[in-house]
């Protein structure tokens, strides 16, 4: 994932283990106002992860556009004030809410984007998945590498008007 996202990039970092999803490509101009929410439902062999989703708009000219983001670690995304670690293998389900509030028109000729995957950047506190505090973690404790496997069942809220 983009570590500091310009609103409009000629690209978008894709060989960094994240999937992508897109719409198919808009007939006619739609408009989009409200904040995304989505239903991630995945398990990963540790005991948490930093799970990033990025909402982008494929102009018709190939250029990404930036509409909304969100980041949390998983250990915290069903409550914010209680950590809650992950049974590694275990199939679980990361609600997302609370994403930026966007209003922008989608033109005709455009698609929607979403990347999500699991935020590893050096500008980024590493979270190993060891269930240790974060901020104590090295790579020595890591022990094998993260798995993370994705399942169909998700699904993604995106407030579109017709």
């Amino acid at each position: 994932m983009t570590d500091n996202p310009e609103l409009v990039n000629e690209s978008i970092q894709e060989k960094d283990n994240s999937l992508l999803f897109t719409t198919d490509t808009f007939e006619k101009d739609t408009e989009l106002t409200g904040s995304f929410s989505a239903s991630l439902n995945f398990s990963v062999n540790k005991k948490d992860c930093d799970i990033v989703a990025e909402l982008y708009q494929l102009l018709p000219d190939g250029k990404y556009f930036l509409l909304s983001s969100y980041l949390n670690r998983a250990s915290y995304a069903k409550d914010r004030s209680k950590r809650q670690l992950l049974t590694p293998g275990k199939k679980e389900t990361i609600p997302v809410t609370g994403t930026p509030f966007v209003s922008k028109k989608i033109e005709k000729g455009s698609k929607l984007l979403l990347k999500i995957g699991v935020k590893k950047s050096p500008a980024w506190q590493i979270n190993y998945g060891t269930g240790k505090d974060v901020s104590t973690e090295t790579i020595e404790d890591a022990g094998a590498p993260m798995e993370i496997k994705w399942y169909n069942d998700s699904f993604i809220e995106i407030p579109l008007k017709k």
